[in-house]
């Protein structure tokens, strides 16, 4: 961890983000990401119906896959689900490995359009917070896409999702299908991700991050209360601009192996 380049100056509202070293990489801050997502990833999700205010909170549960994998050796160290809470304005969501040695955390407030991302990697703690318009700035970077509302319906955890697909303007970029829903009370769910103008909360859709293709897919929903604690972290963790994030994740990546697990169709 010790071993990264010395950082320039940055202008106080500026974000600069580190190259992707992998064809499919889109450096997301989230879910997912994310190793993030979500964003990306979370990552990693809109406006939706009406509902009542006590029933505008839950917890949804995903399966996380890699669909593009060269060997399958590492794939007990990564995560196999990501956990999602809401209530009201806010999101969380959580990645994390097996026994939790490594994982992230992306919490994001819509009514004063904050994003932060907490990193756990063995003892260290990094954190990253970002402001509106650092997030739209961060969304720009990423390679644009053409939506494709295909009219077709399917359910998912007992939803029932639109089906979207998104088209990259990249070719190295494969298409992504999209399923969201606009039955879970969750608002402008999707503001800080690359899938902003996707009208419900997506419940299957793919990330691209750090060189991997991550892809998720509802298995639960529980609506039901969520203490507010989960929406806030403890202090113990060393601040950093998403440069120093990008290189603390490289680091990451390179120490696990992920050049080597990475690429090419799944065998």
């Amino acid at each position: 961890m010790d071993n990264f380049v010395n950082e320039v100056h940055i202008p106080e509202d500026a974000v600069v983000f580190s190259t992707c070293r992998q064809p499919y990489c889109m450096k997301q801050l989230t879910f997912t990401g994310l190793i993030v997502l979500v964003l990306l990833a979370t990552l990693s999700l809109h406006s939706c119906g009406e509902s009542s205010e006590e029933s505008r909170e839950g917890v949804i549960v995903y399966d996380v896959t890699f669909p593009y994998v060269k060997n399958k050796v590492l794939l007990n160290v990564f995560p196999e689900e990501m956990t999602m809470s809401f209530k009201n304005d806010h999101v969380h969501s959580l990645l994390q490995s097996l026994g939790g040695i490594v994982s992230t955390e992306f919490i994001a407030h819509e009514q004063d359009r904050t994003f932060s991302q907490y990193l756990k990697a063995f003892q260290n703690r990094y954190a990253m917070n970002l402001n509106e318009k650092q997030v739209y700035q961060y969304i720009a970077t990423l390679p644009s896409m053409r939506l494709e509302p295909t009219g077709e319906k399917d359910s998912v955890a007992g939803y029932l999702c639109d089906k979207t697909i998104a088209h990259f303007n990249i070719d190295s970029v494969p298409p992504v299908v999209l399923y969201h829903t606009k039955e879970i009370p969750i608002q402008k769910s999707n503001w800080y991700t690359q899938f902003k103008d996707i009208d419900g909360v997506l419940l299957g859709y793919e990330v691209e991050q750090y060189g991997m293709r991550m892809k998720l897919h509802a298995k639960s929903v529980d609506l039901r209360e969520v203490n507010d604690e989960v929406f806030t972290t403890d202090k113990e963790y060393t601040q950093v601009d998403p440069v120093r994030m990008g290189q603390v994740i490289d680091s990451l990546m390179v120490s696990f192996g992920a050049s080597d697990f990475f690429g090419g169709g799944e065998n």
